[in-house]
């Protein structure tokens, strides 16, 4: 009886030992992922004829995340998403945007031809379109095709490939100047975000 009772005791401590030393590929792969892939908020959808505060602001305002990560904007509302490179400010911004009233859209970092300026912009979002403005669309850019409306909800989500501080606007003049711009720093293999 004794020494079932010891053998039972060592087979339970080396079924324990083996618990707690056992690998956790489940939990490393979740600490693996957590900052590359990474959330923000653009704006609020609303109803209604009034605006809320909360339809023009980025959340959180600053995201952190590794070279090769994602984030993922949801879109709520009529916002235009356009993420600079490292070294645009939104002082560079607003020396560029056209003046305000009277124009909806900012375009710093568009050619002539309607195409990004590489060399600045990293991504330009989906175009706000005909349906959304009353004076038309974005000129600077070709709708959208009528079938897709603009006014719904949406996800576009950028990939950062090289470390540095990003800035992202929203590219609509008022929204831009209400204070909607944020962060996004990349951090690379050494942990630096430039």
């Amino acid at each position: 009886m004794r020494r079932r009772i010891r053998t039972l005791s060592m087979i339970l401590v080396i079924a324990g030992l083996a618990l707690v030393q056992a690998p956790r590929p489940a939990q490393a792969d979740d600490d693996h992922k957590k900052d590359l892939i990474v959330t923000m908020t653009f704006g609020a959808a609303f109803m209604g004829s009034g605006q809320m505060p909360a339809t023009h602001l980025l959340l959180p305002r600053t995201v952190h995340l590794r070279a090769g990560g994602i984030v993922n904007f949801v879109v709520g509302g009529v916002h235009e998403i356009f993420v600079y490179k490292p070294g645009t400010t939104p002082d560079d911004v607003l020396l560029n945007a056209p003046p305000f009233p009277g124009s909806d859209f900012i375009n710093y970092g568009i050619l002539p031809s309607g195409l990004p300026d590489t060399n600045i912009l990293l991504y330009v979002g989906v175009n706000p379109g005909n349906n959304a403005f009353p004076t038309g669309a974005n000129p600077a850019r070709p709708p959208n095709p009528l079938t897709r409306s603009n006014l719904q909800n949406r996800v576009e989500s950028v990939y950062f490939a090289e470390p540095g501080t990003y800035l992202v606007i929203c590219n609509i003049n008022p929204h831009f100047r209400s204070g909607m711009y944020a962060w996004v720093k990349v951090k690379g293999n050494d942990n630096k975000t430039d």
